[in-house]
């Protein structure tokens, strides 16, 4: 699947088209048996909606599965969040993706976690000898 849209273009304007993101999972929850996972690119992130009512056993297994950091791509629809959900935050916060399809681009192990947010990397992986970053901006823990 090819993008359609980076992950901080939707807007309510684009509610009703169906849109293709690629990107890491930012964040995943699981509230009330639906799984919202945050997908994140270099624009920005936007929220996705998988609900089992919607999907098939082995699709939102899949999703359930997922862990932050696995790159992943999702096709869905736009469509607005519901009253009172609106994340201020972050521009895409108006909207969300009802997803149709999953693609695991590539899976995140448990050896290196990412925190984008501190621009901090945390290594667990004892056999990793070497790490070589591309900017110097970012600290290794």
């Amino acid at each position: 699947m090819k993008r359609t849209h980076h992950c901080n273009e939707l807007r309510p304007e684009h509610i009703g088209q169906t849109v293709t993101l690629a990107g890491w999972v930012h964040s995943r929850r699981d509230l009330g048996g639906l799984i919202f996972i945050d997908v994140r690119d270099r624009e920005g992130r936007t929220q996705t909606v998988f609900d089992p009512s919607d999907l098939s056993k082995d699709l939102f297994d899949r999703a359930a599965s997922l862990r932050s950091e696995c790159v992943i791509s999702v096709t869905g629809k736009v469509r607005k969040r519901p009253e009172g959900t609106d994340n201020s935050k972050i521009p895409t916060g108006q909207v969300e993706i009802g997803v149709t399809a999953l693609d695991l681009l590539n899976y995140a192990g448990s050896g290196l976690t990412w925190s984008g947010s501190d621009s901090q990397l945390q290594v667990k992986a004892p056999g990793l000898v070497h790490l070589i970053l591309g900017s110097a901006d970012y600290q290794v823990v």
